[in-house]
């Protein structure tokens, strides 16, 4: 029984191969562009919807391809199904649409390839294992986080907005720190962490500087 179940898997691999390979090509090239907008200053791919959307949406456009391809019944199937994830109500970052983009193509491909299924599944859930793992290392030994975080994606974080004449290095050099100006000749500063103890520290030390203002919202 177990030499069965053994050879049934290592026939799947062995068919889902060039699948793995194509796969592998486009994660890497997803990563690649990633870091290259990076470099070019397009600082706004840095969030973790934009990042993840980068990096997963290749891969299951690749799926659904691969799953719909020769059959125009299925083609065209596939353009009204996928329509539904046009909401009325507002989308609240590109990786929610993603994630519904790709368990919508889940179903589809399930009823046509289900290597392609296993696949894509296991690629969507190691590469989230993945973001995970490297957000928790860049934190935990090199005090900084890997992602921006975004207004607009609907999560409620922890804000620090703080309002001084004169700079604080402190602050200034803080890994929390979103964004810096200055206006009316006050510098304006907005942290935000999913820790409301390190936003918390850096209050207690705000209290000892004079001519400063600061709002905490957790």
């Amino acid at each position: 029984m177990a030499e069965k179940i053994f050879a049934n898997i290592d026939l799947l691999l062995n068919s889902a191969y060039p699948y793995f390979l194509d796969m592998a090509l486009l994660i890497f090239g997803s990563i690649f562009l990633l870091f290259s907008l990076t470099i070019a200053g397009q600082s706004w791919v840095r969030t973790f919807s934009h990042s993840a959307t980068i990096i997963l949406l290749p891969i299951v456009t690749y799926a659904i391809t691969k799953a719909i391809s020769g059959n125009i019944a299925l083609s065209l199937g596939m353009v009204g199904a996928l329509s539904l994830i046009r909401f009325r109500n507002p989308v609240r970052s590109p990786f929610e649409l993603t994630v519904y983009f790709a368990t919508i193509s889940m179903g589809i491909i399930g009823g046509v390839n289900y290597k392609l299924l296993i696949l894509l599944v296991m690629s969507i859930i190691v590469l989230m294992l993945i973001f995970v793992l490297v957000t928790w290392f860049t934190e935990k030994f090199f005090k900084k986080q890997l992602f921006h975080i975004s207004f607009s994606e609907g999560n409620k974080i922890p804000s620090l907005s703080i309002s001084s004449s004169e700079l604080i290095d402190f602050i200034k050099e803080s890994p929390h720190l979103i964004s810096i100006n200055k206006t009316y000749g006050k510098y304006n500063y907005i942290l935000q962490s999913k820790n409301s103890k390190i936003l918390l520290a850096h209050t207690h030390k705000l209290d000892q500087l004079e001519d400063v203002s600061y709002e905490l919202v957790k």
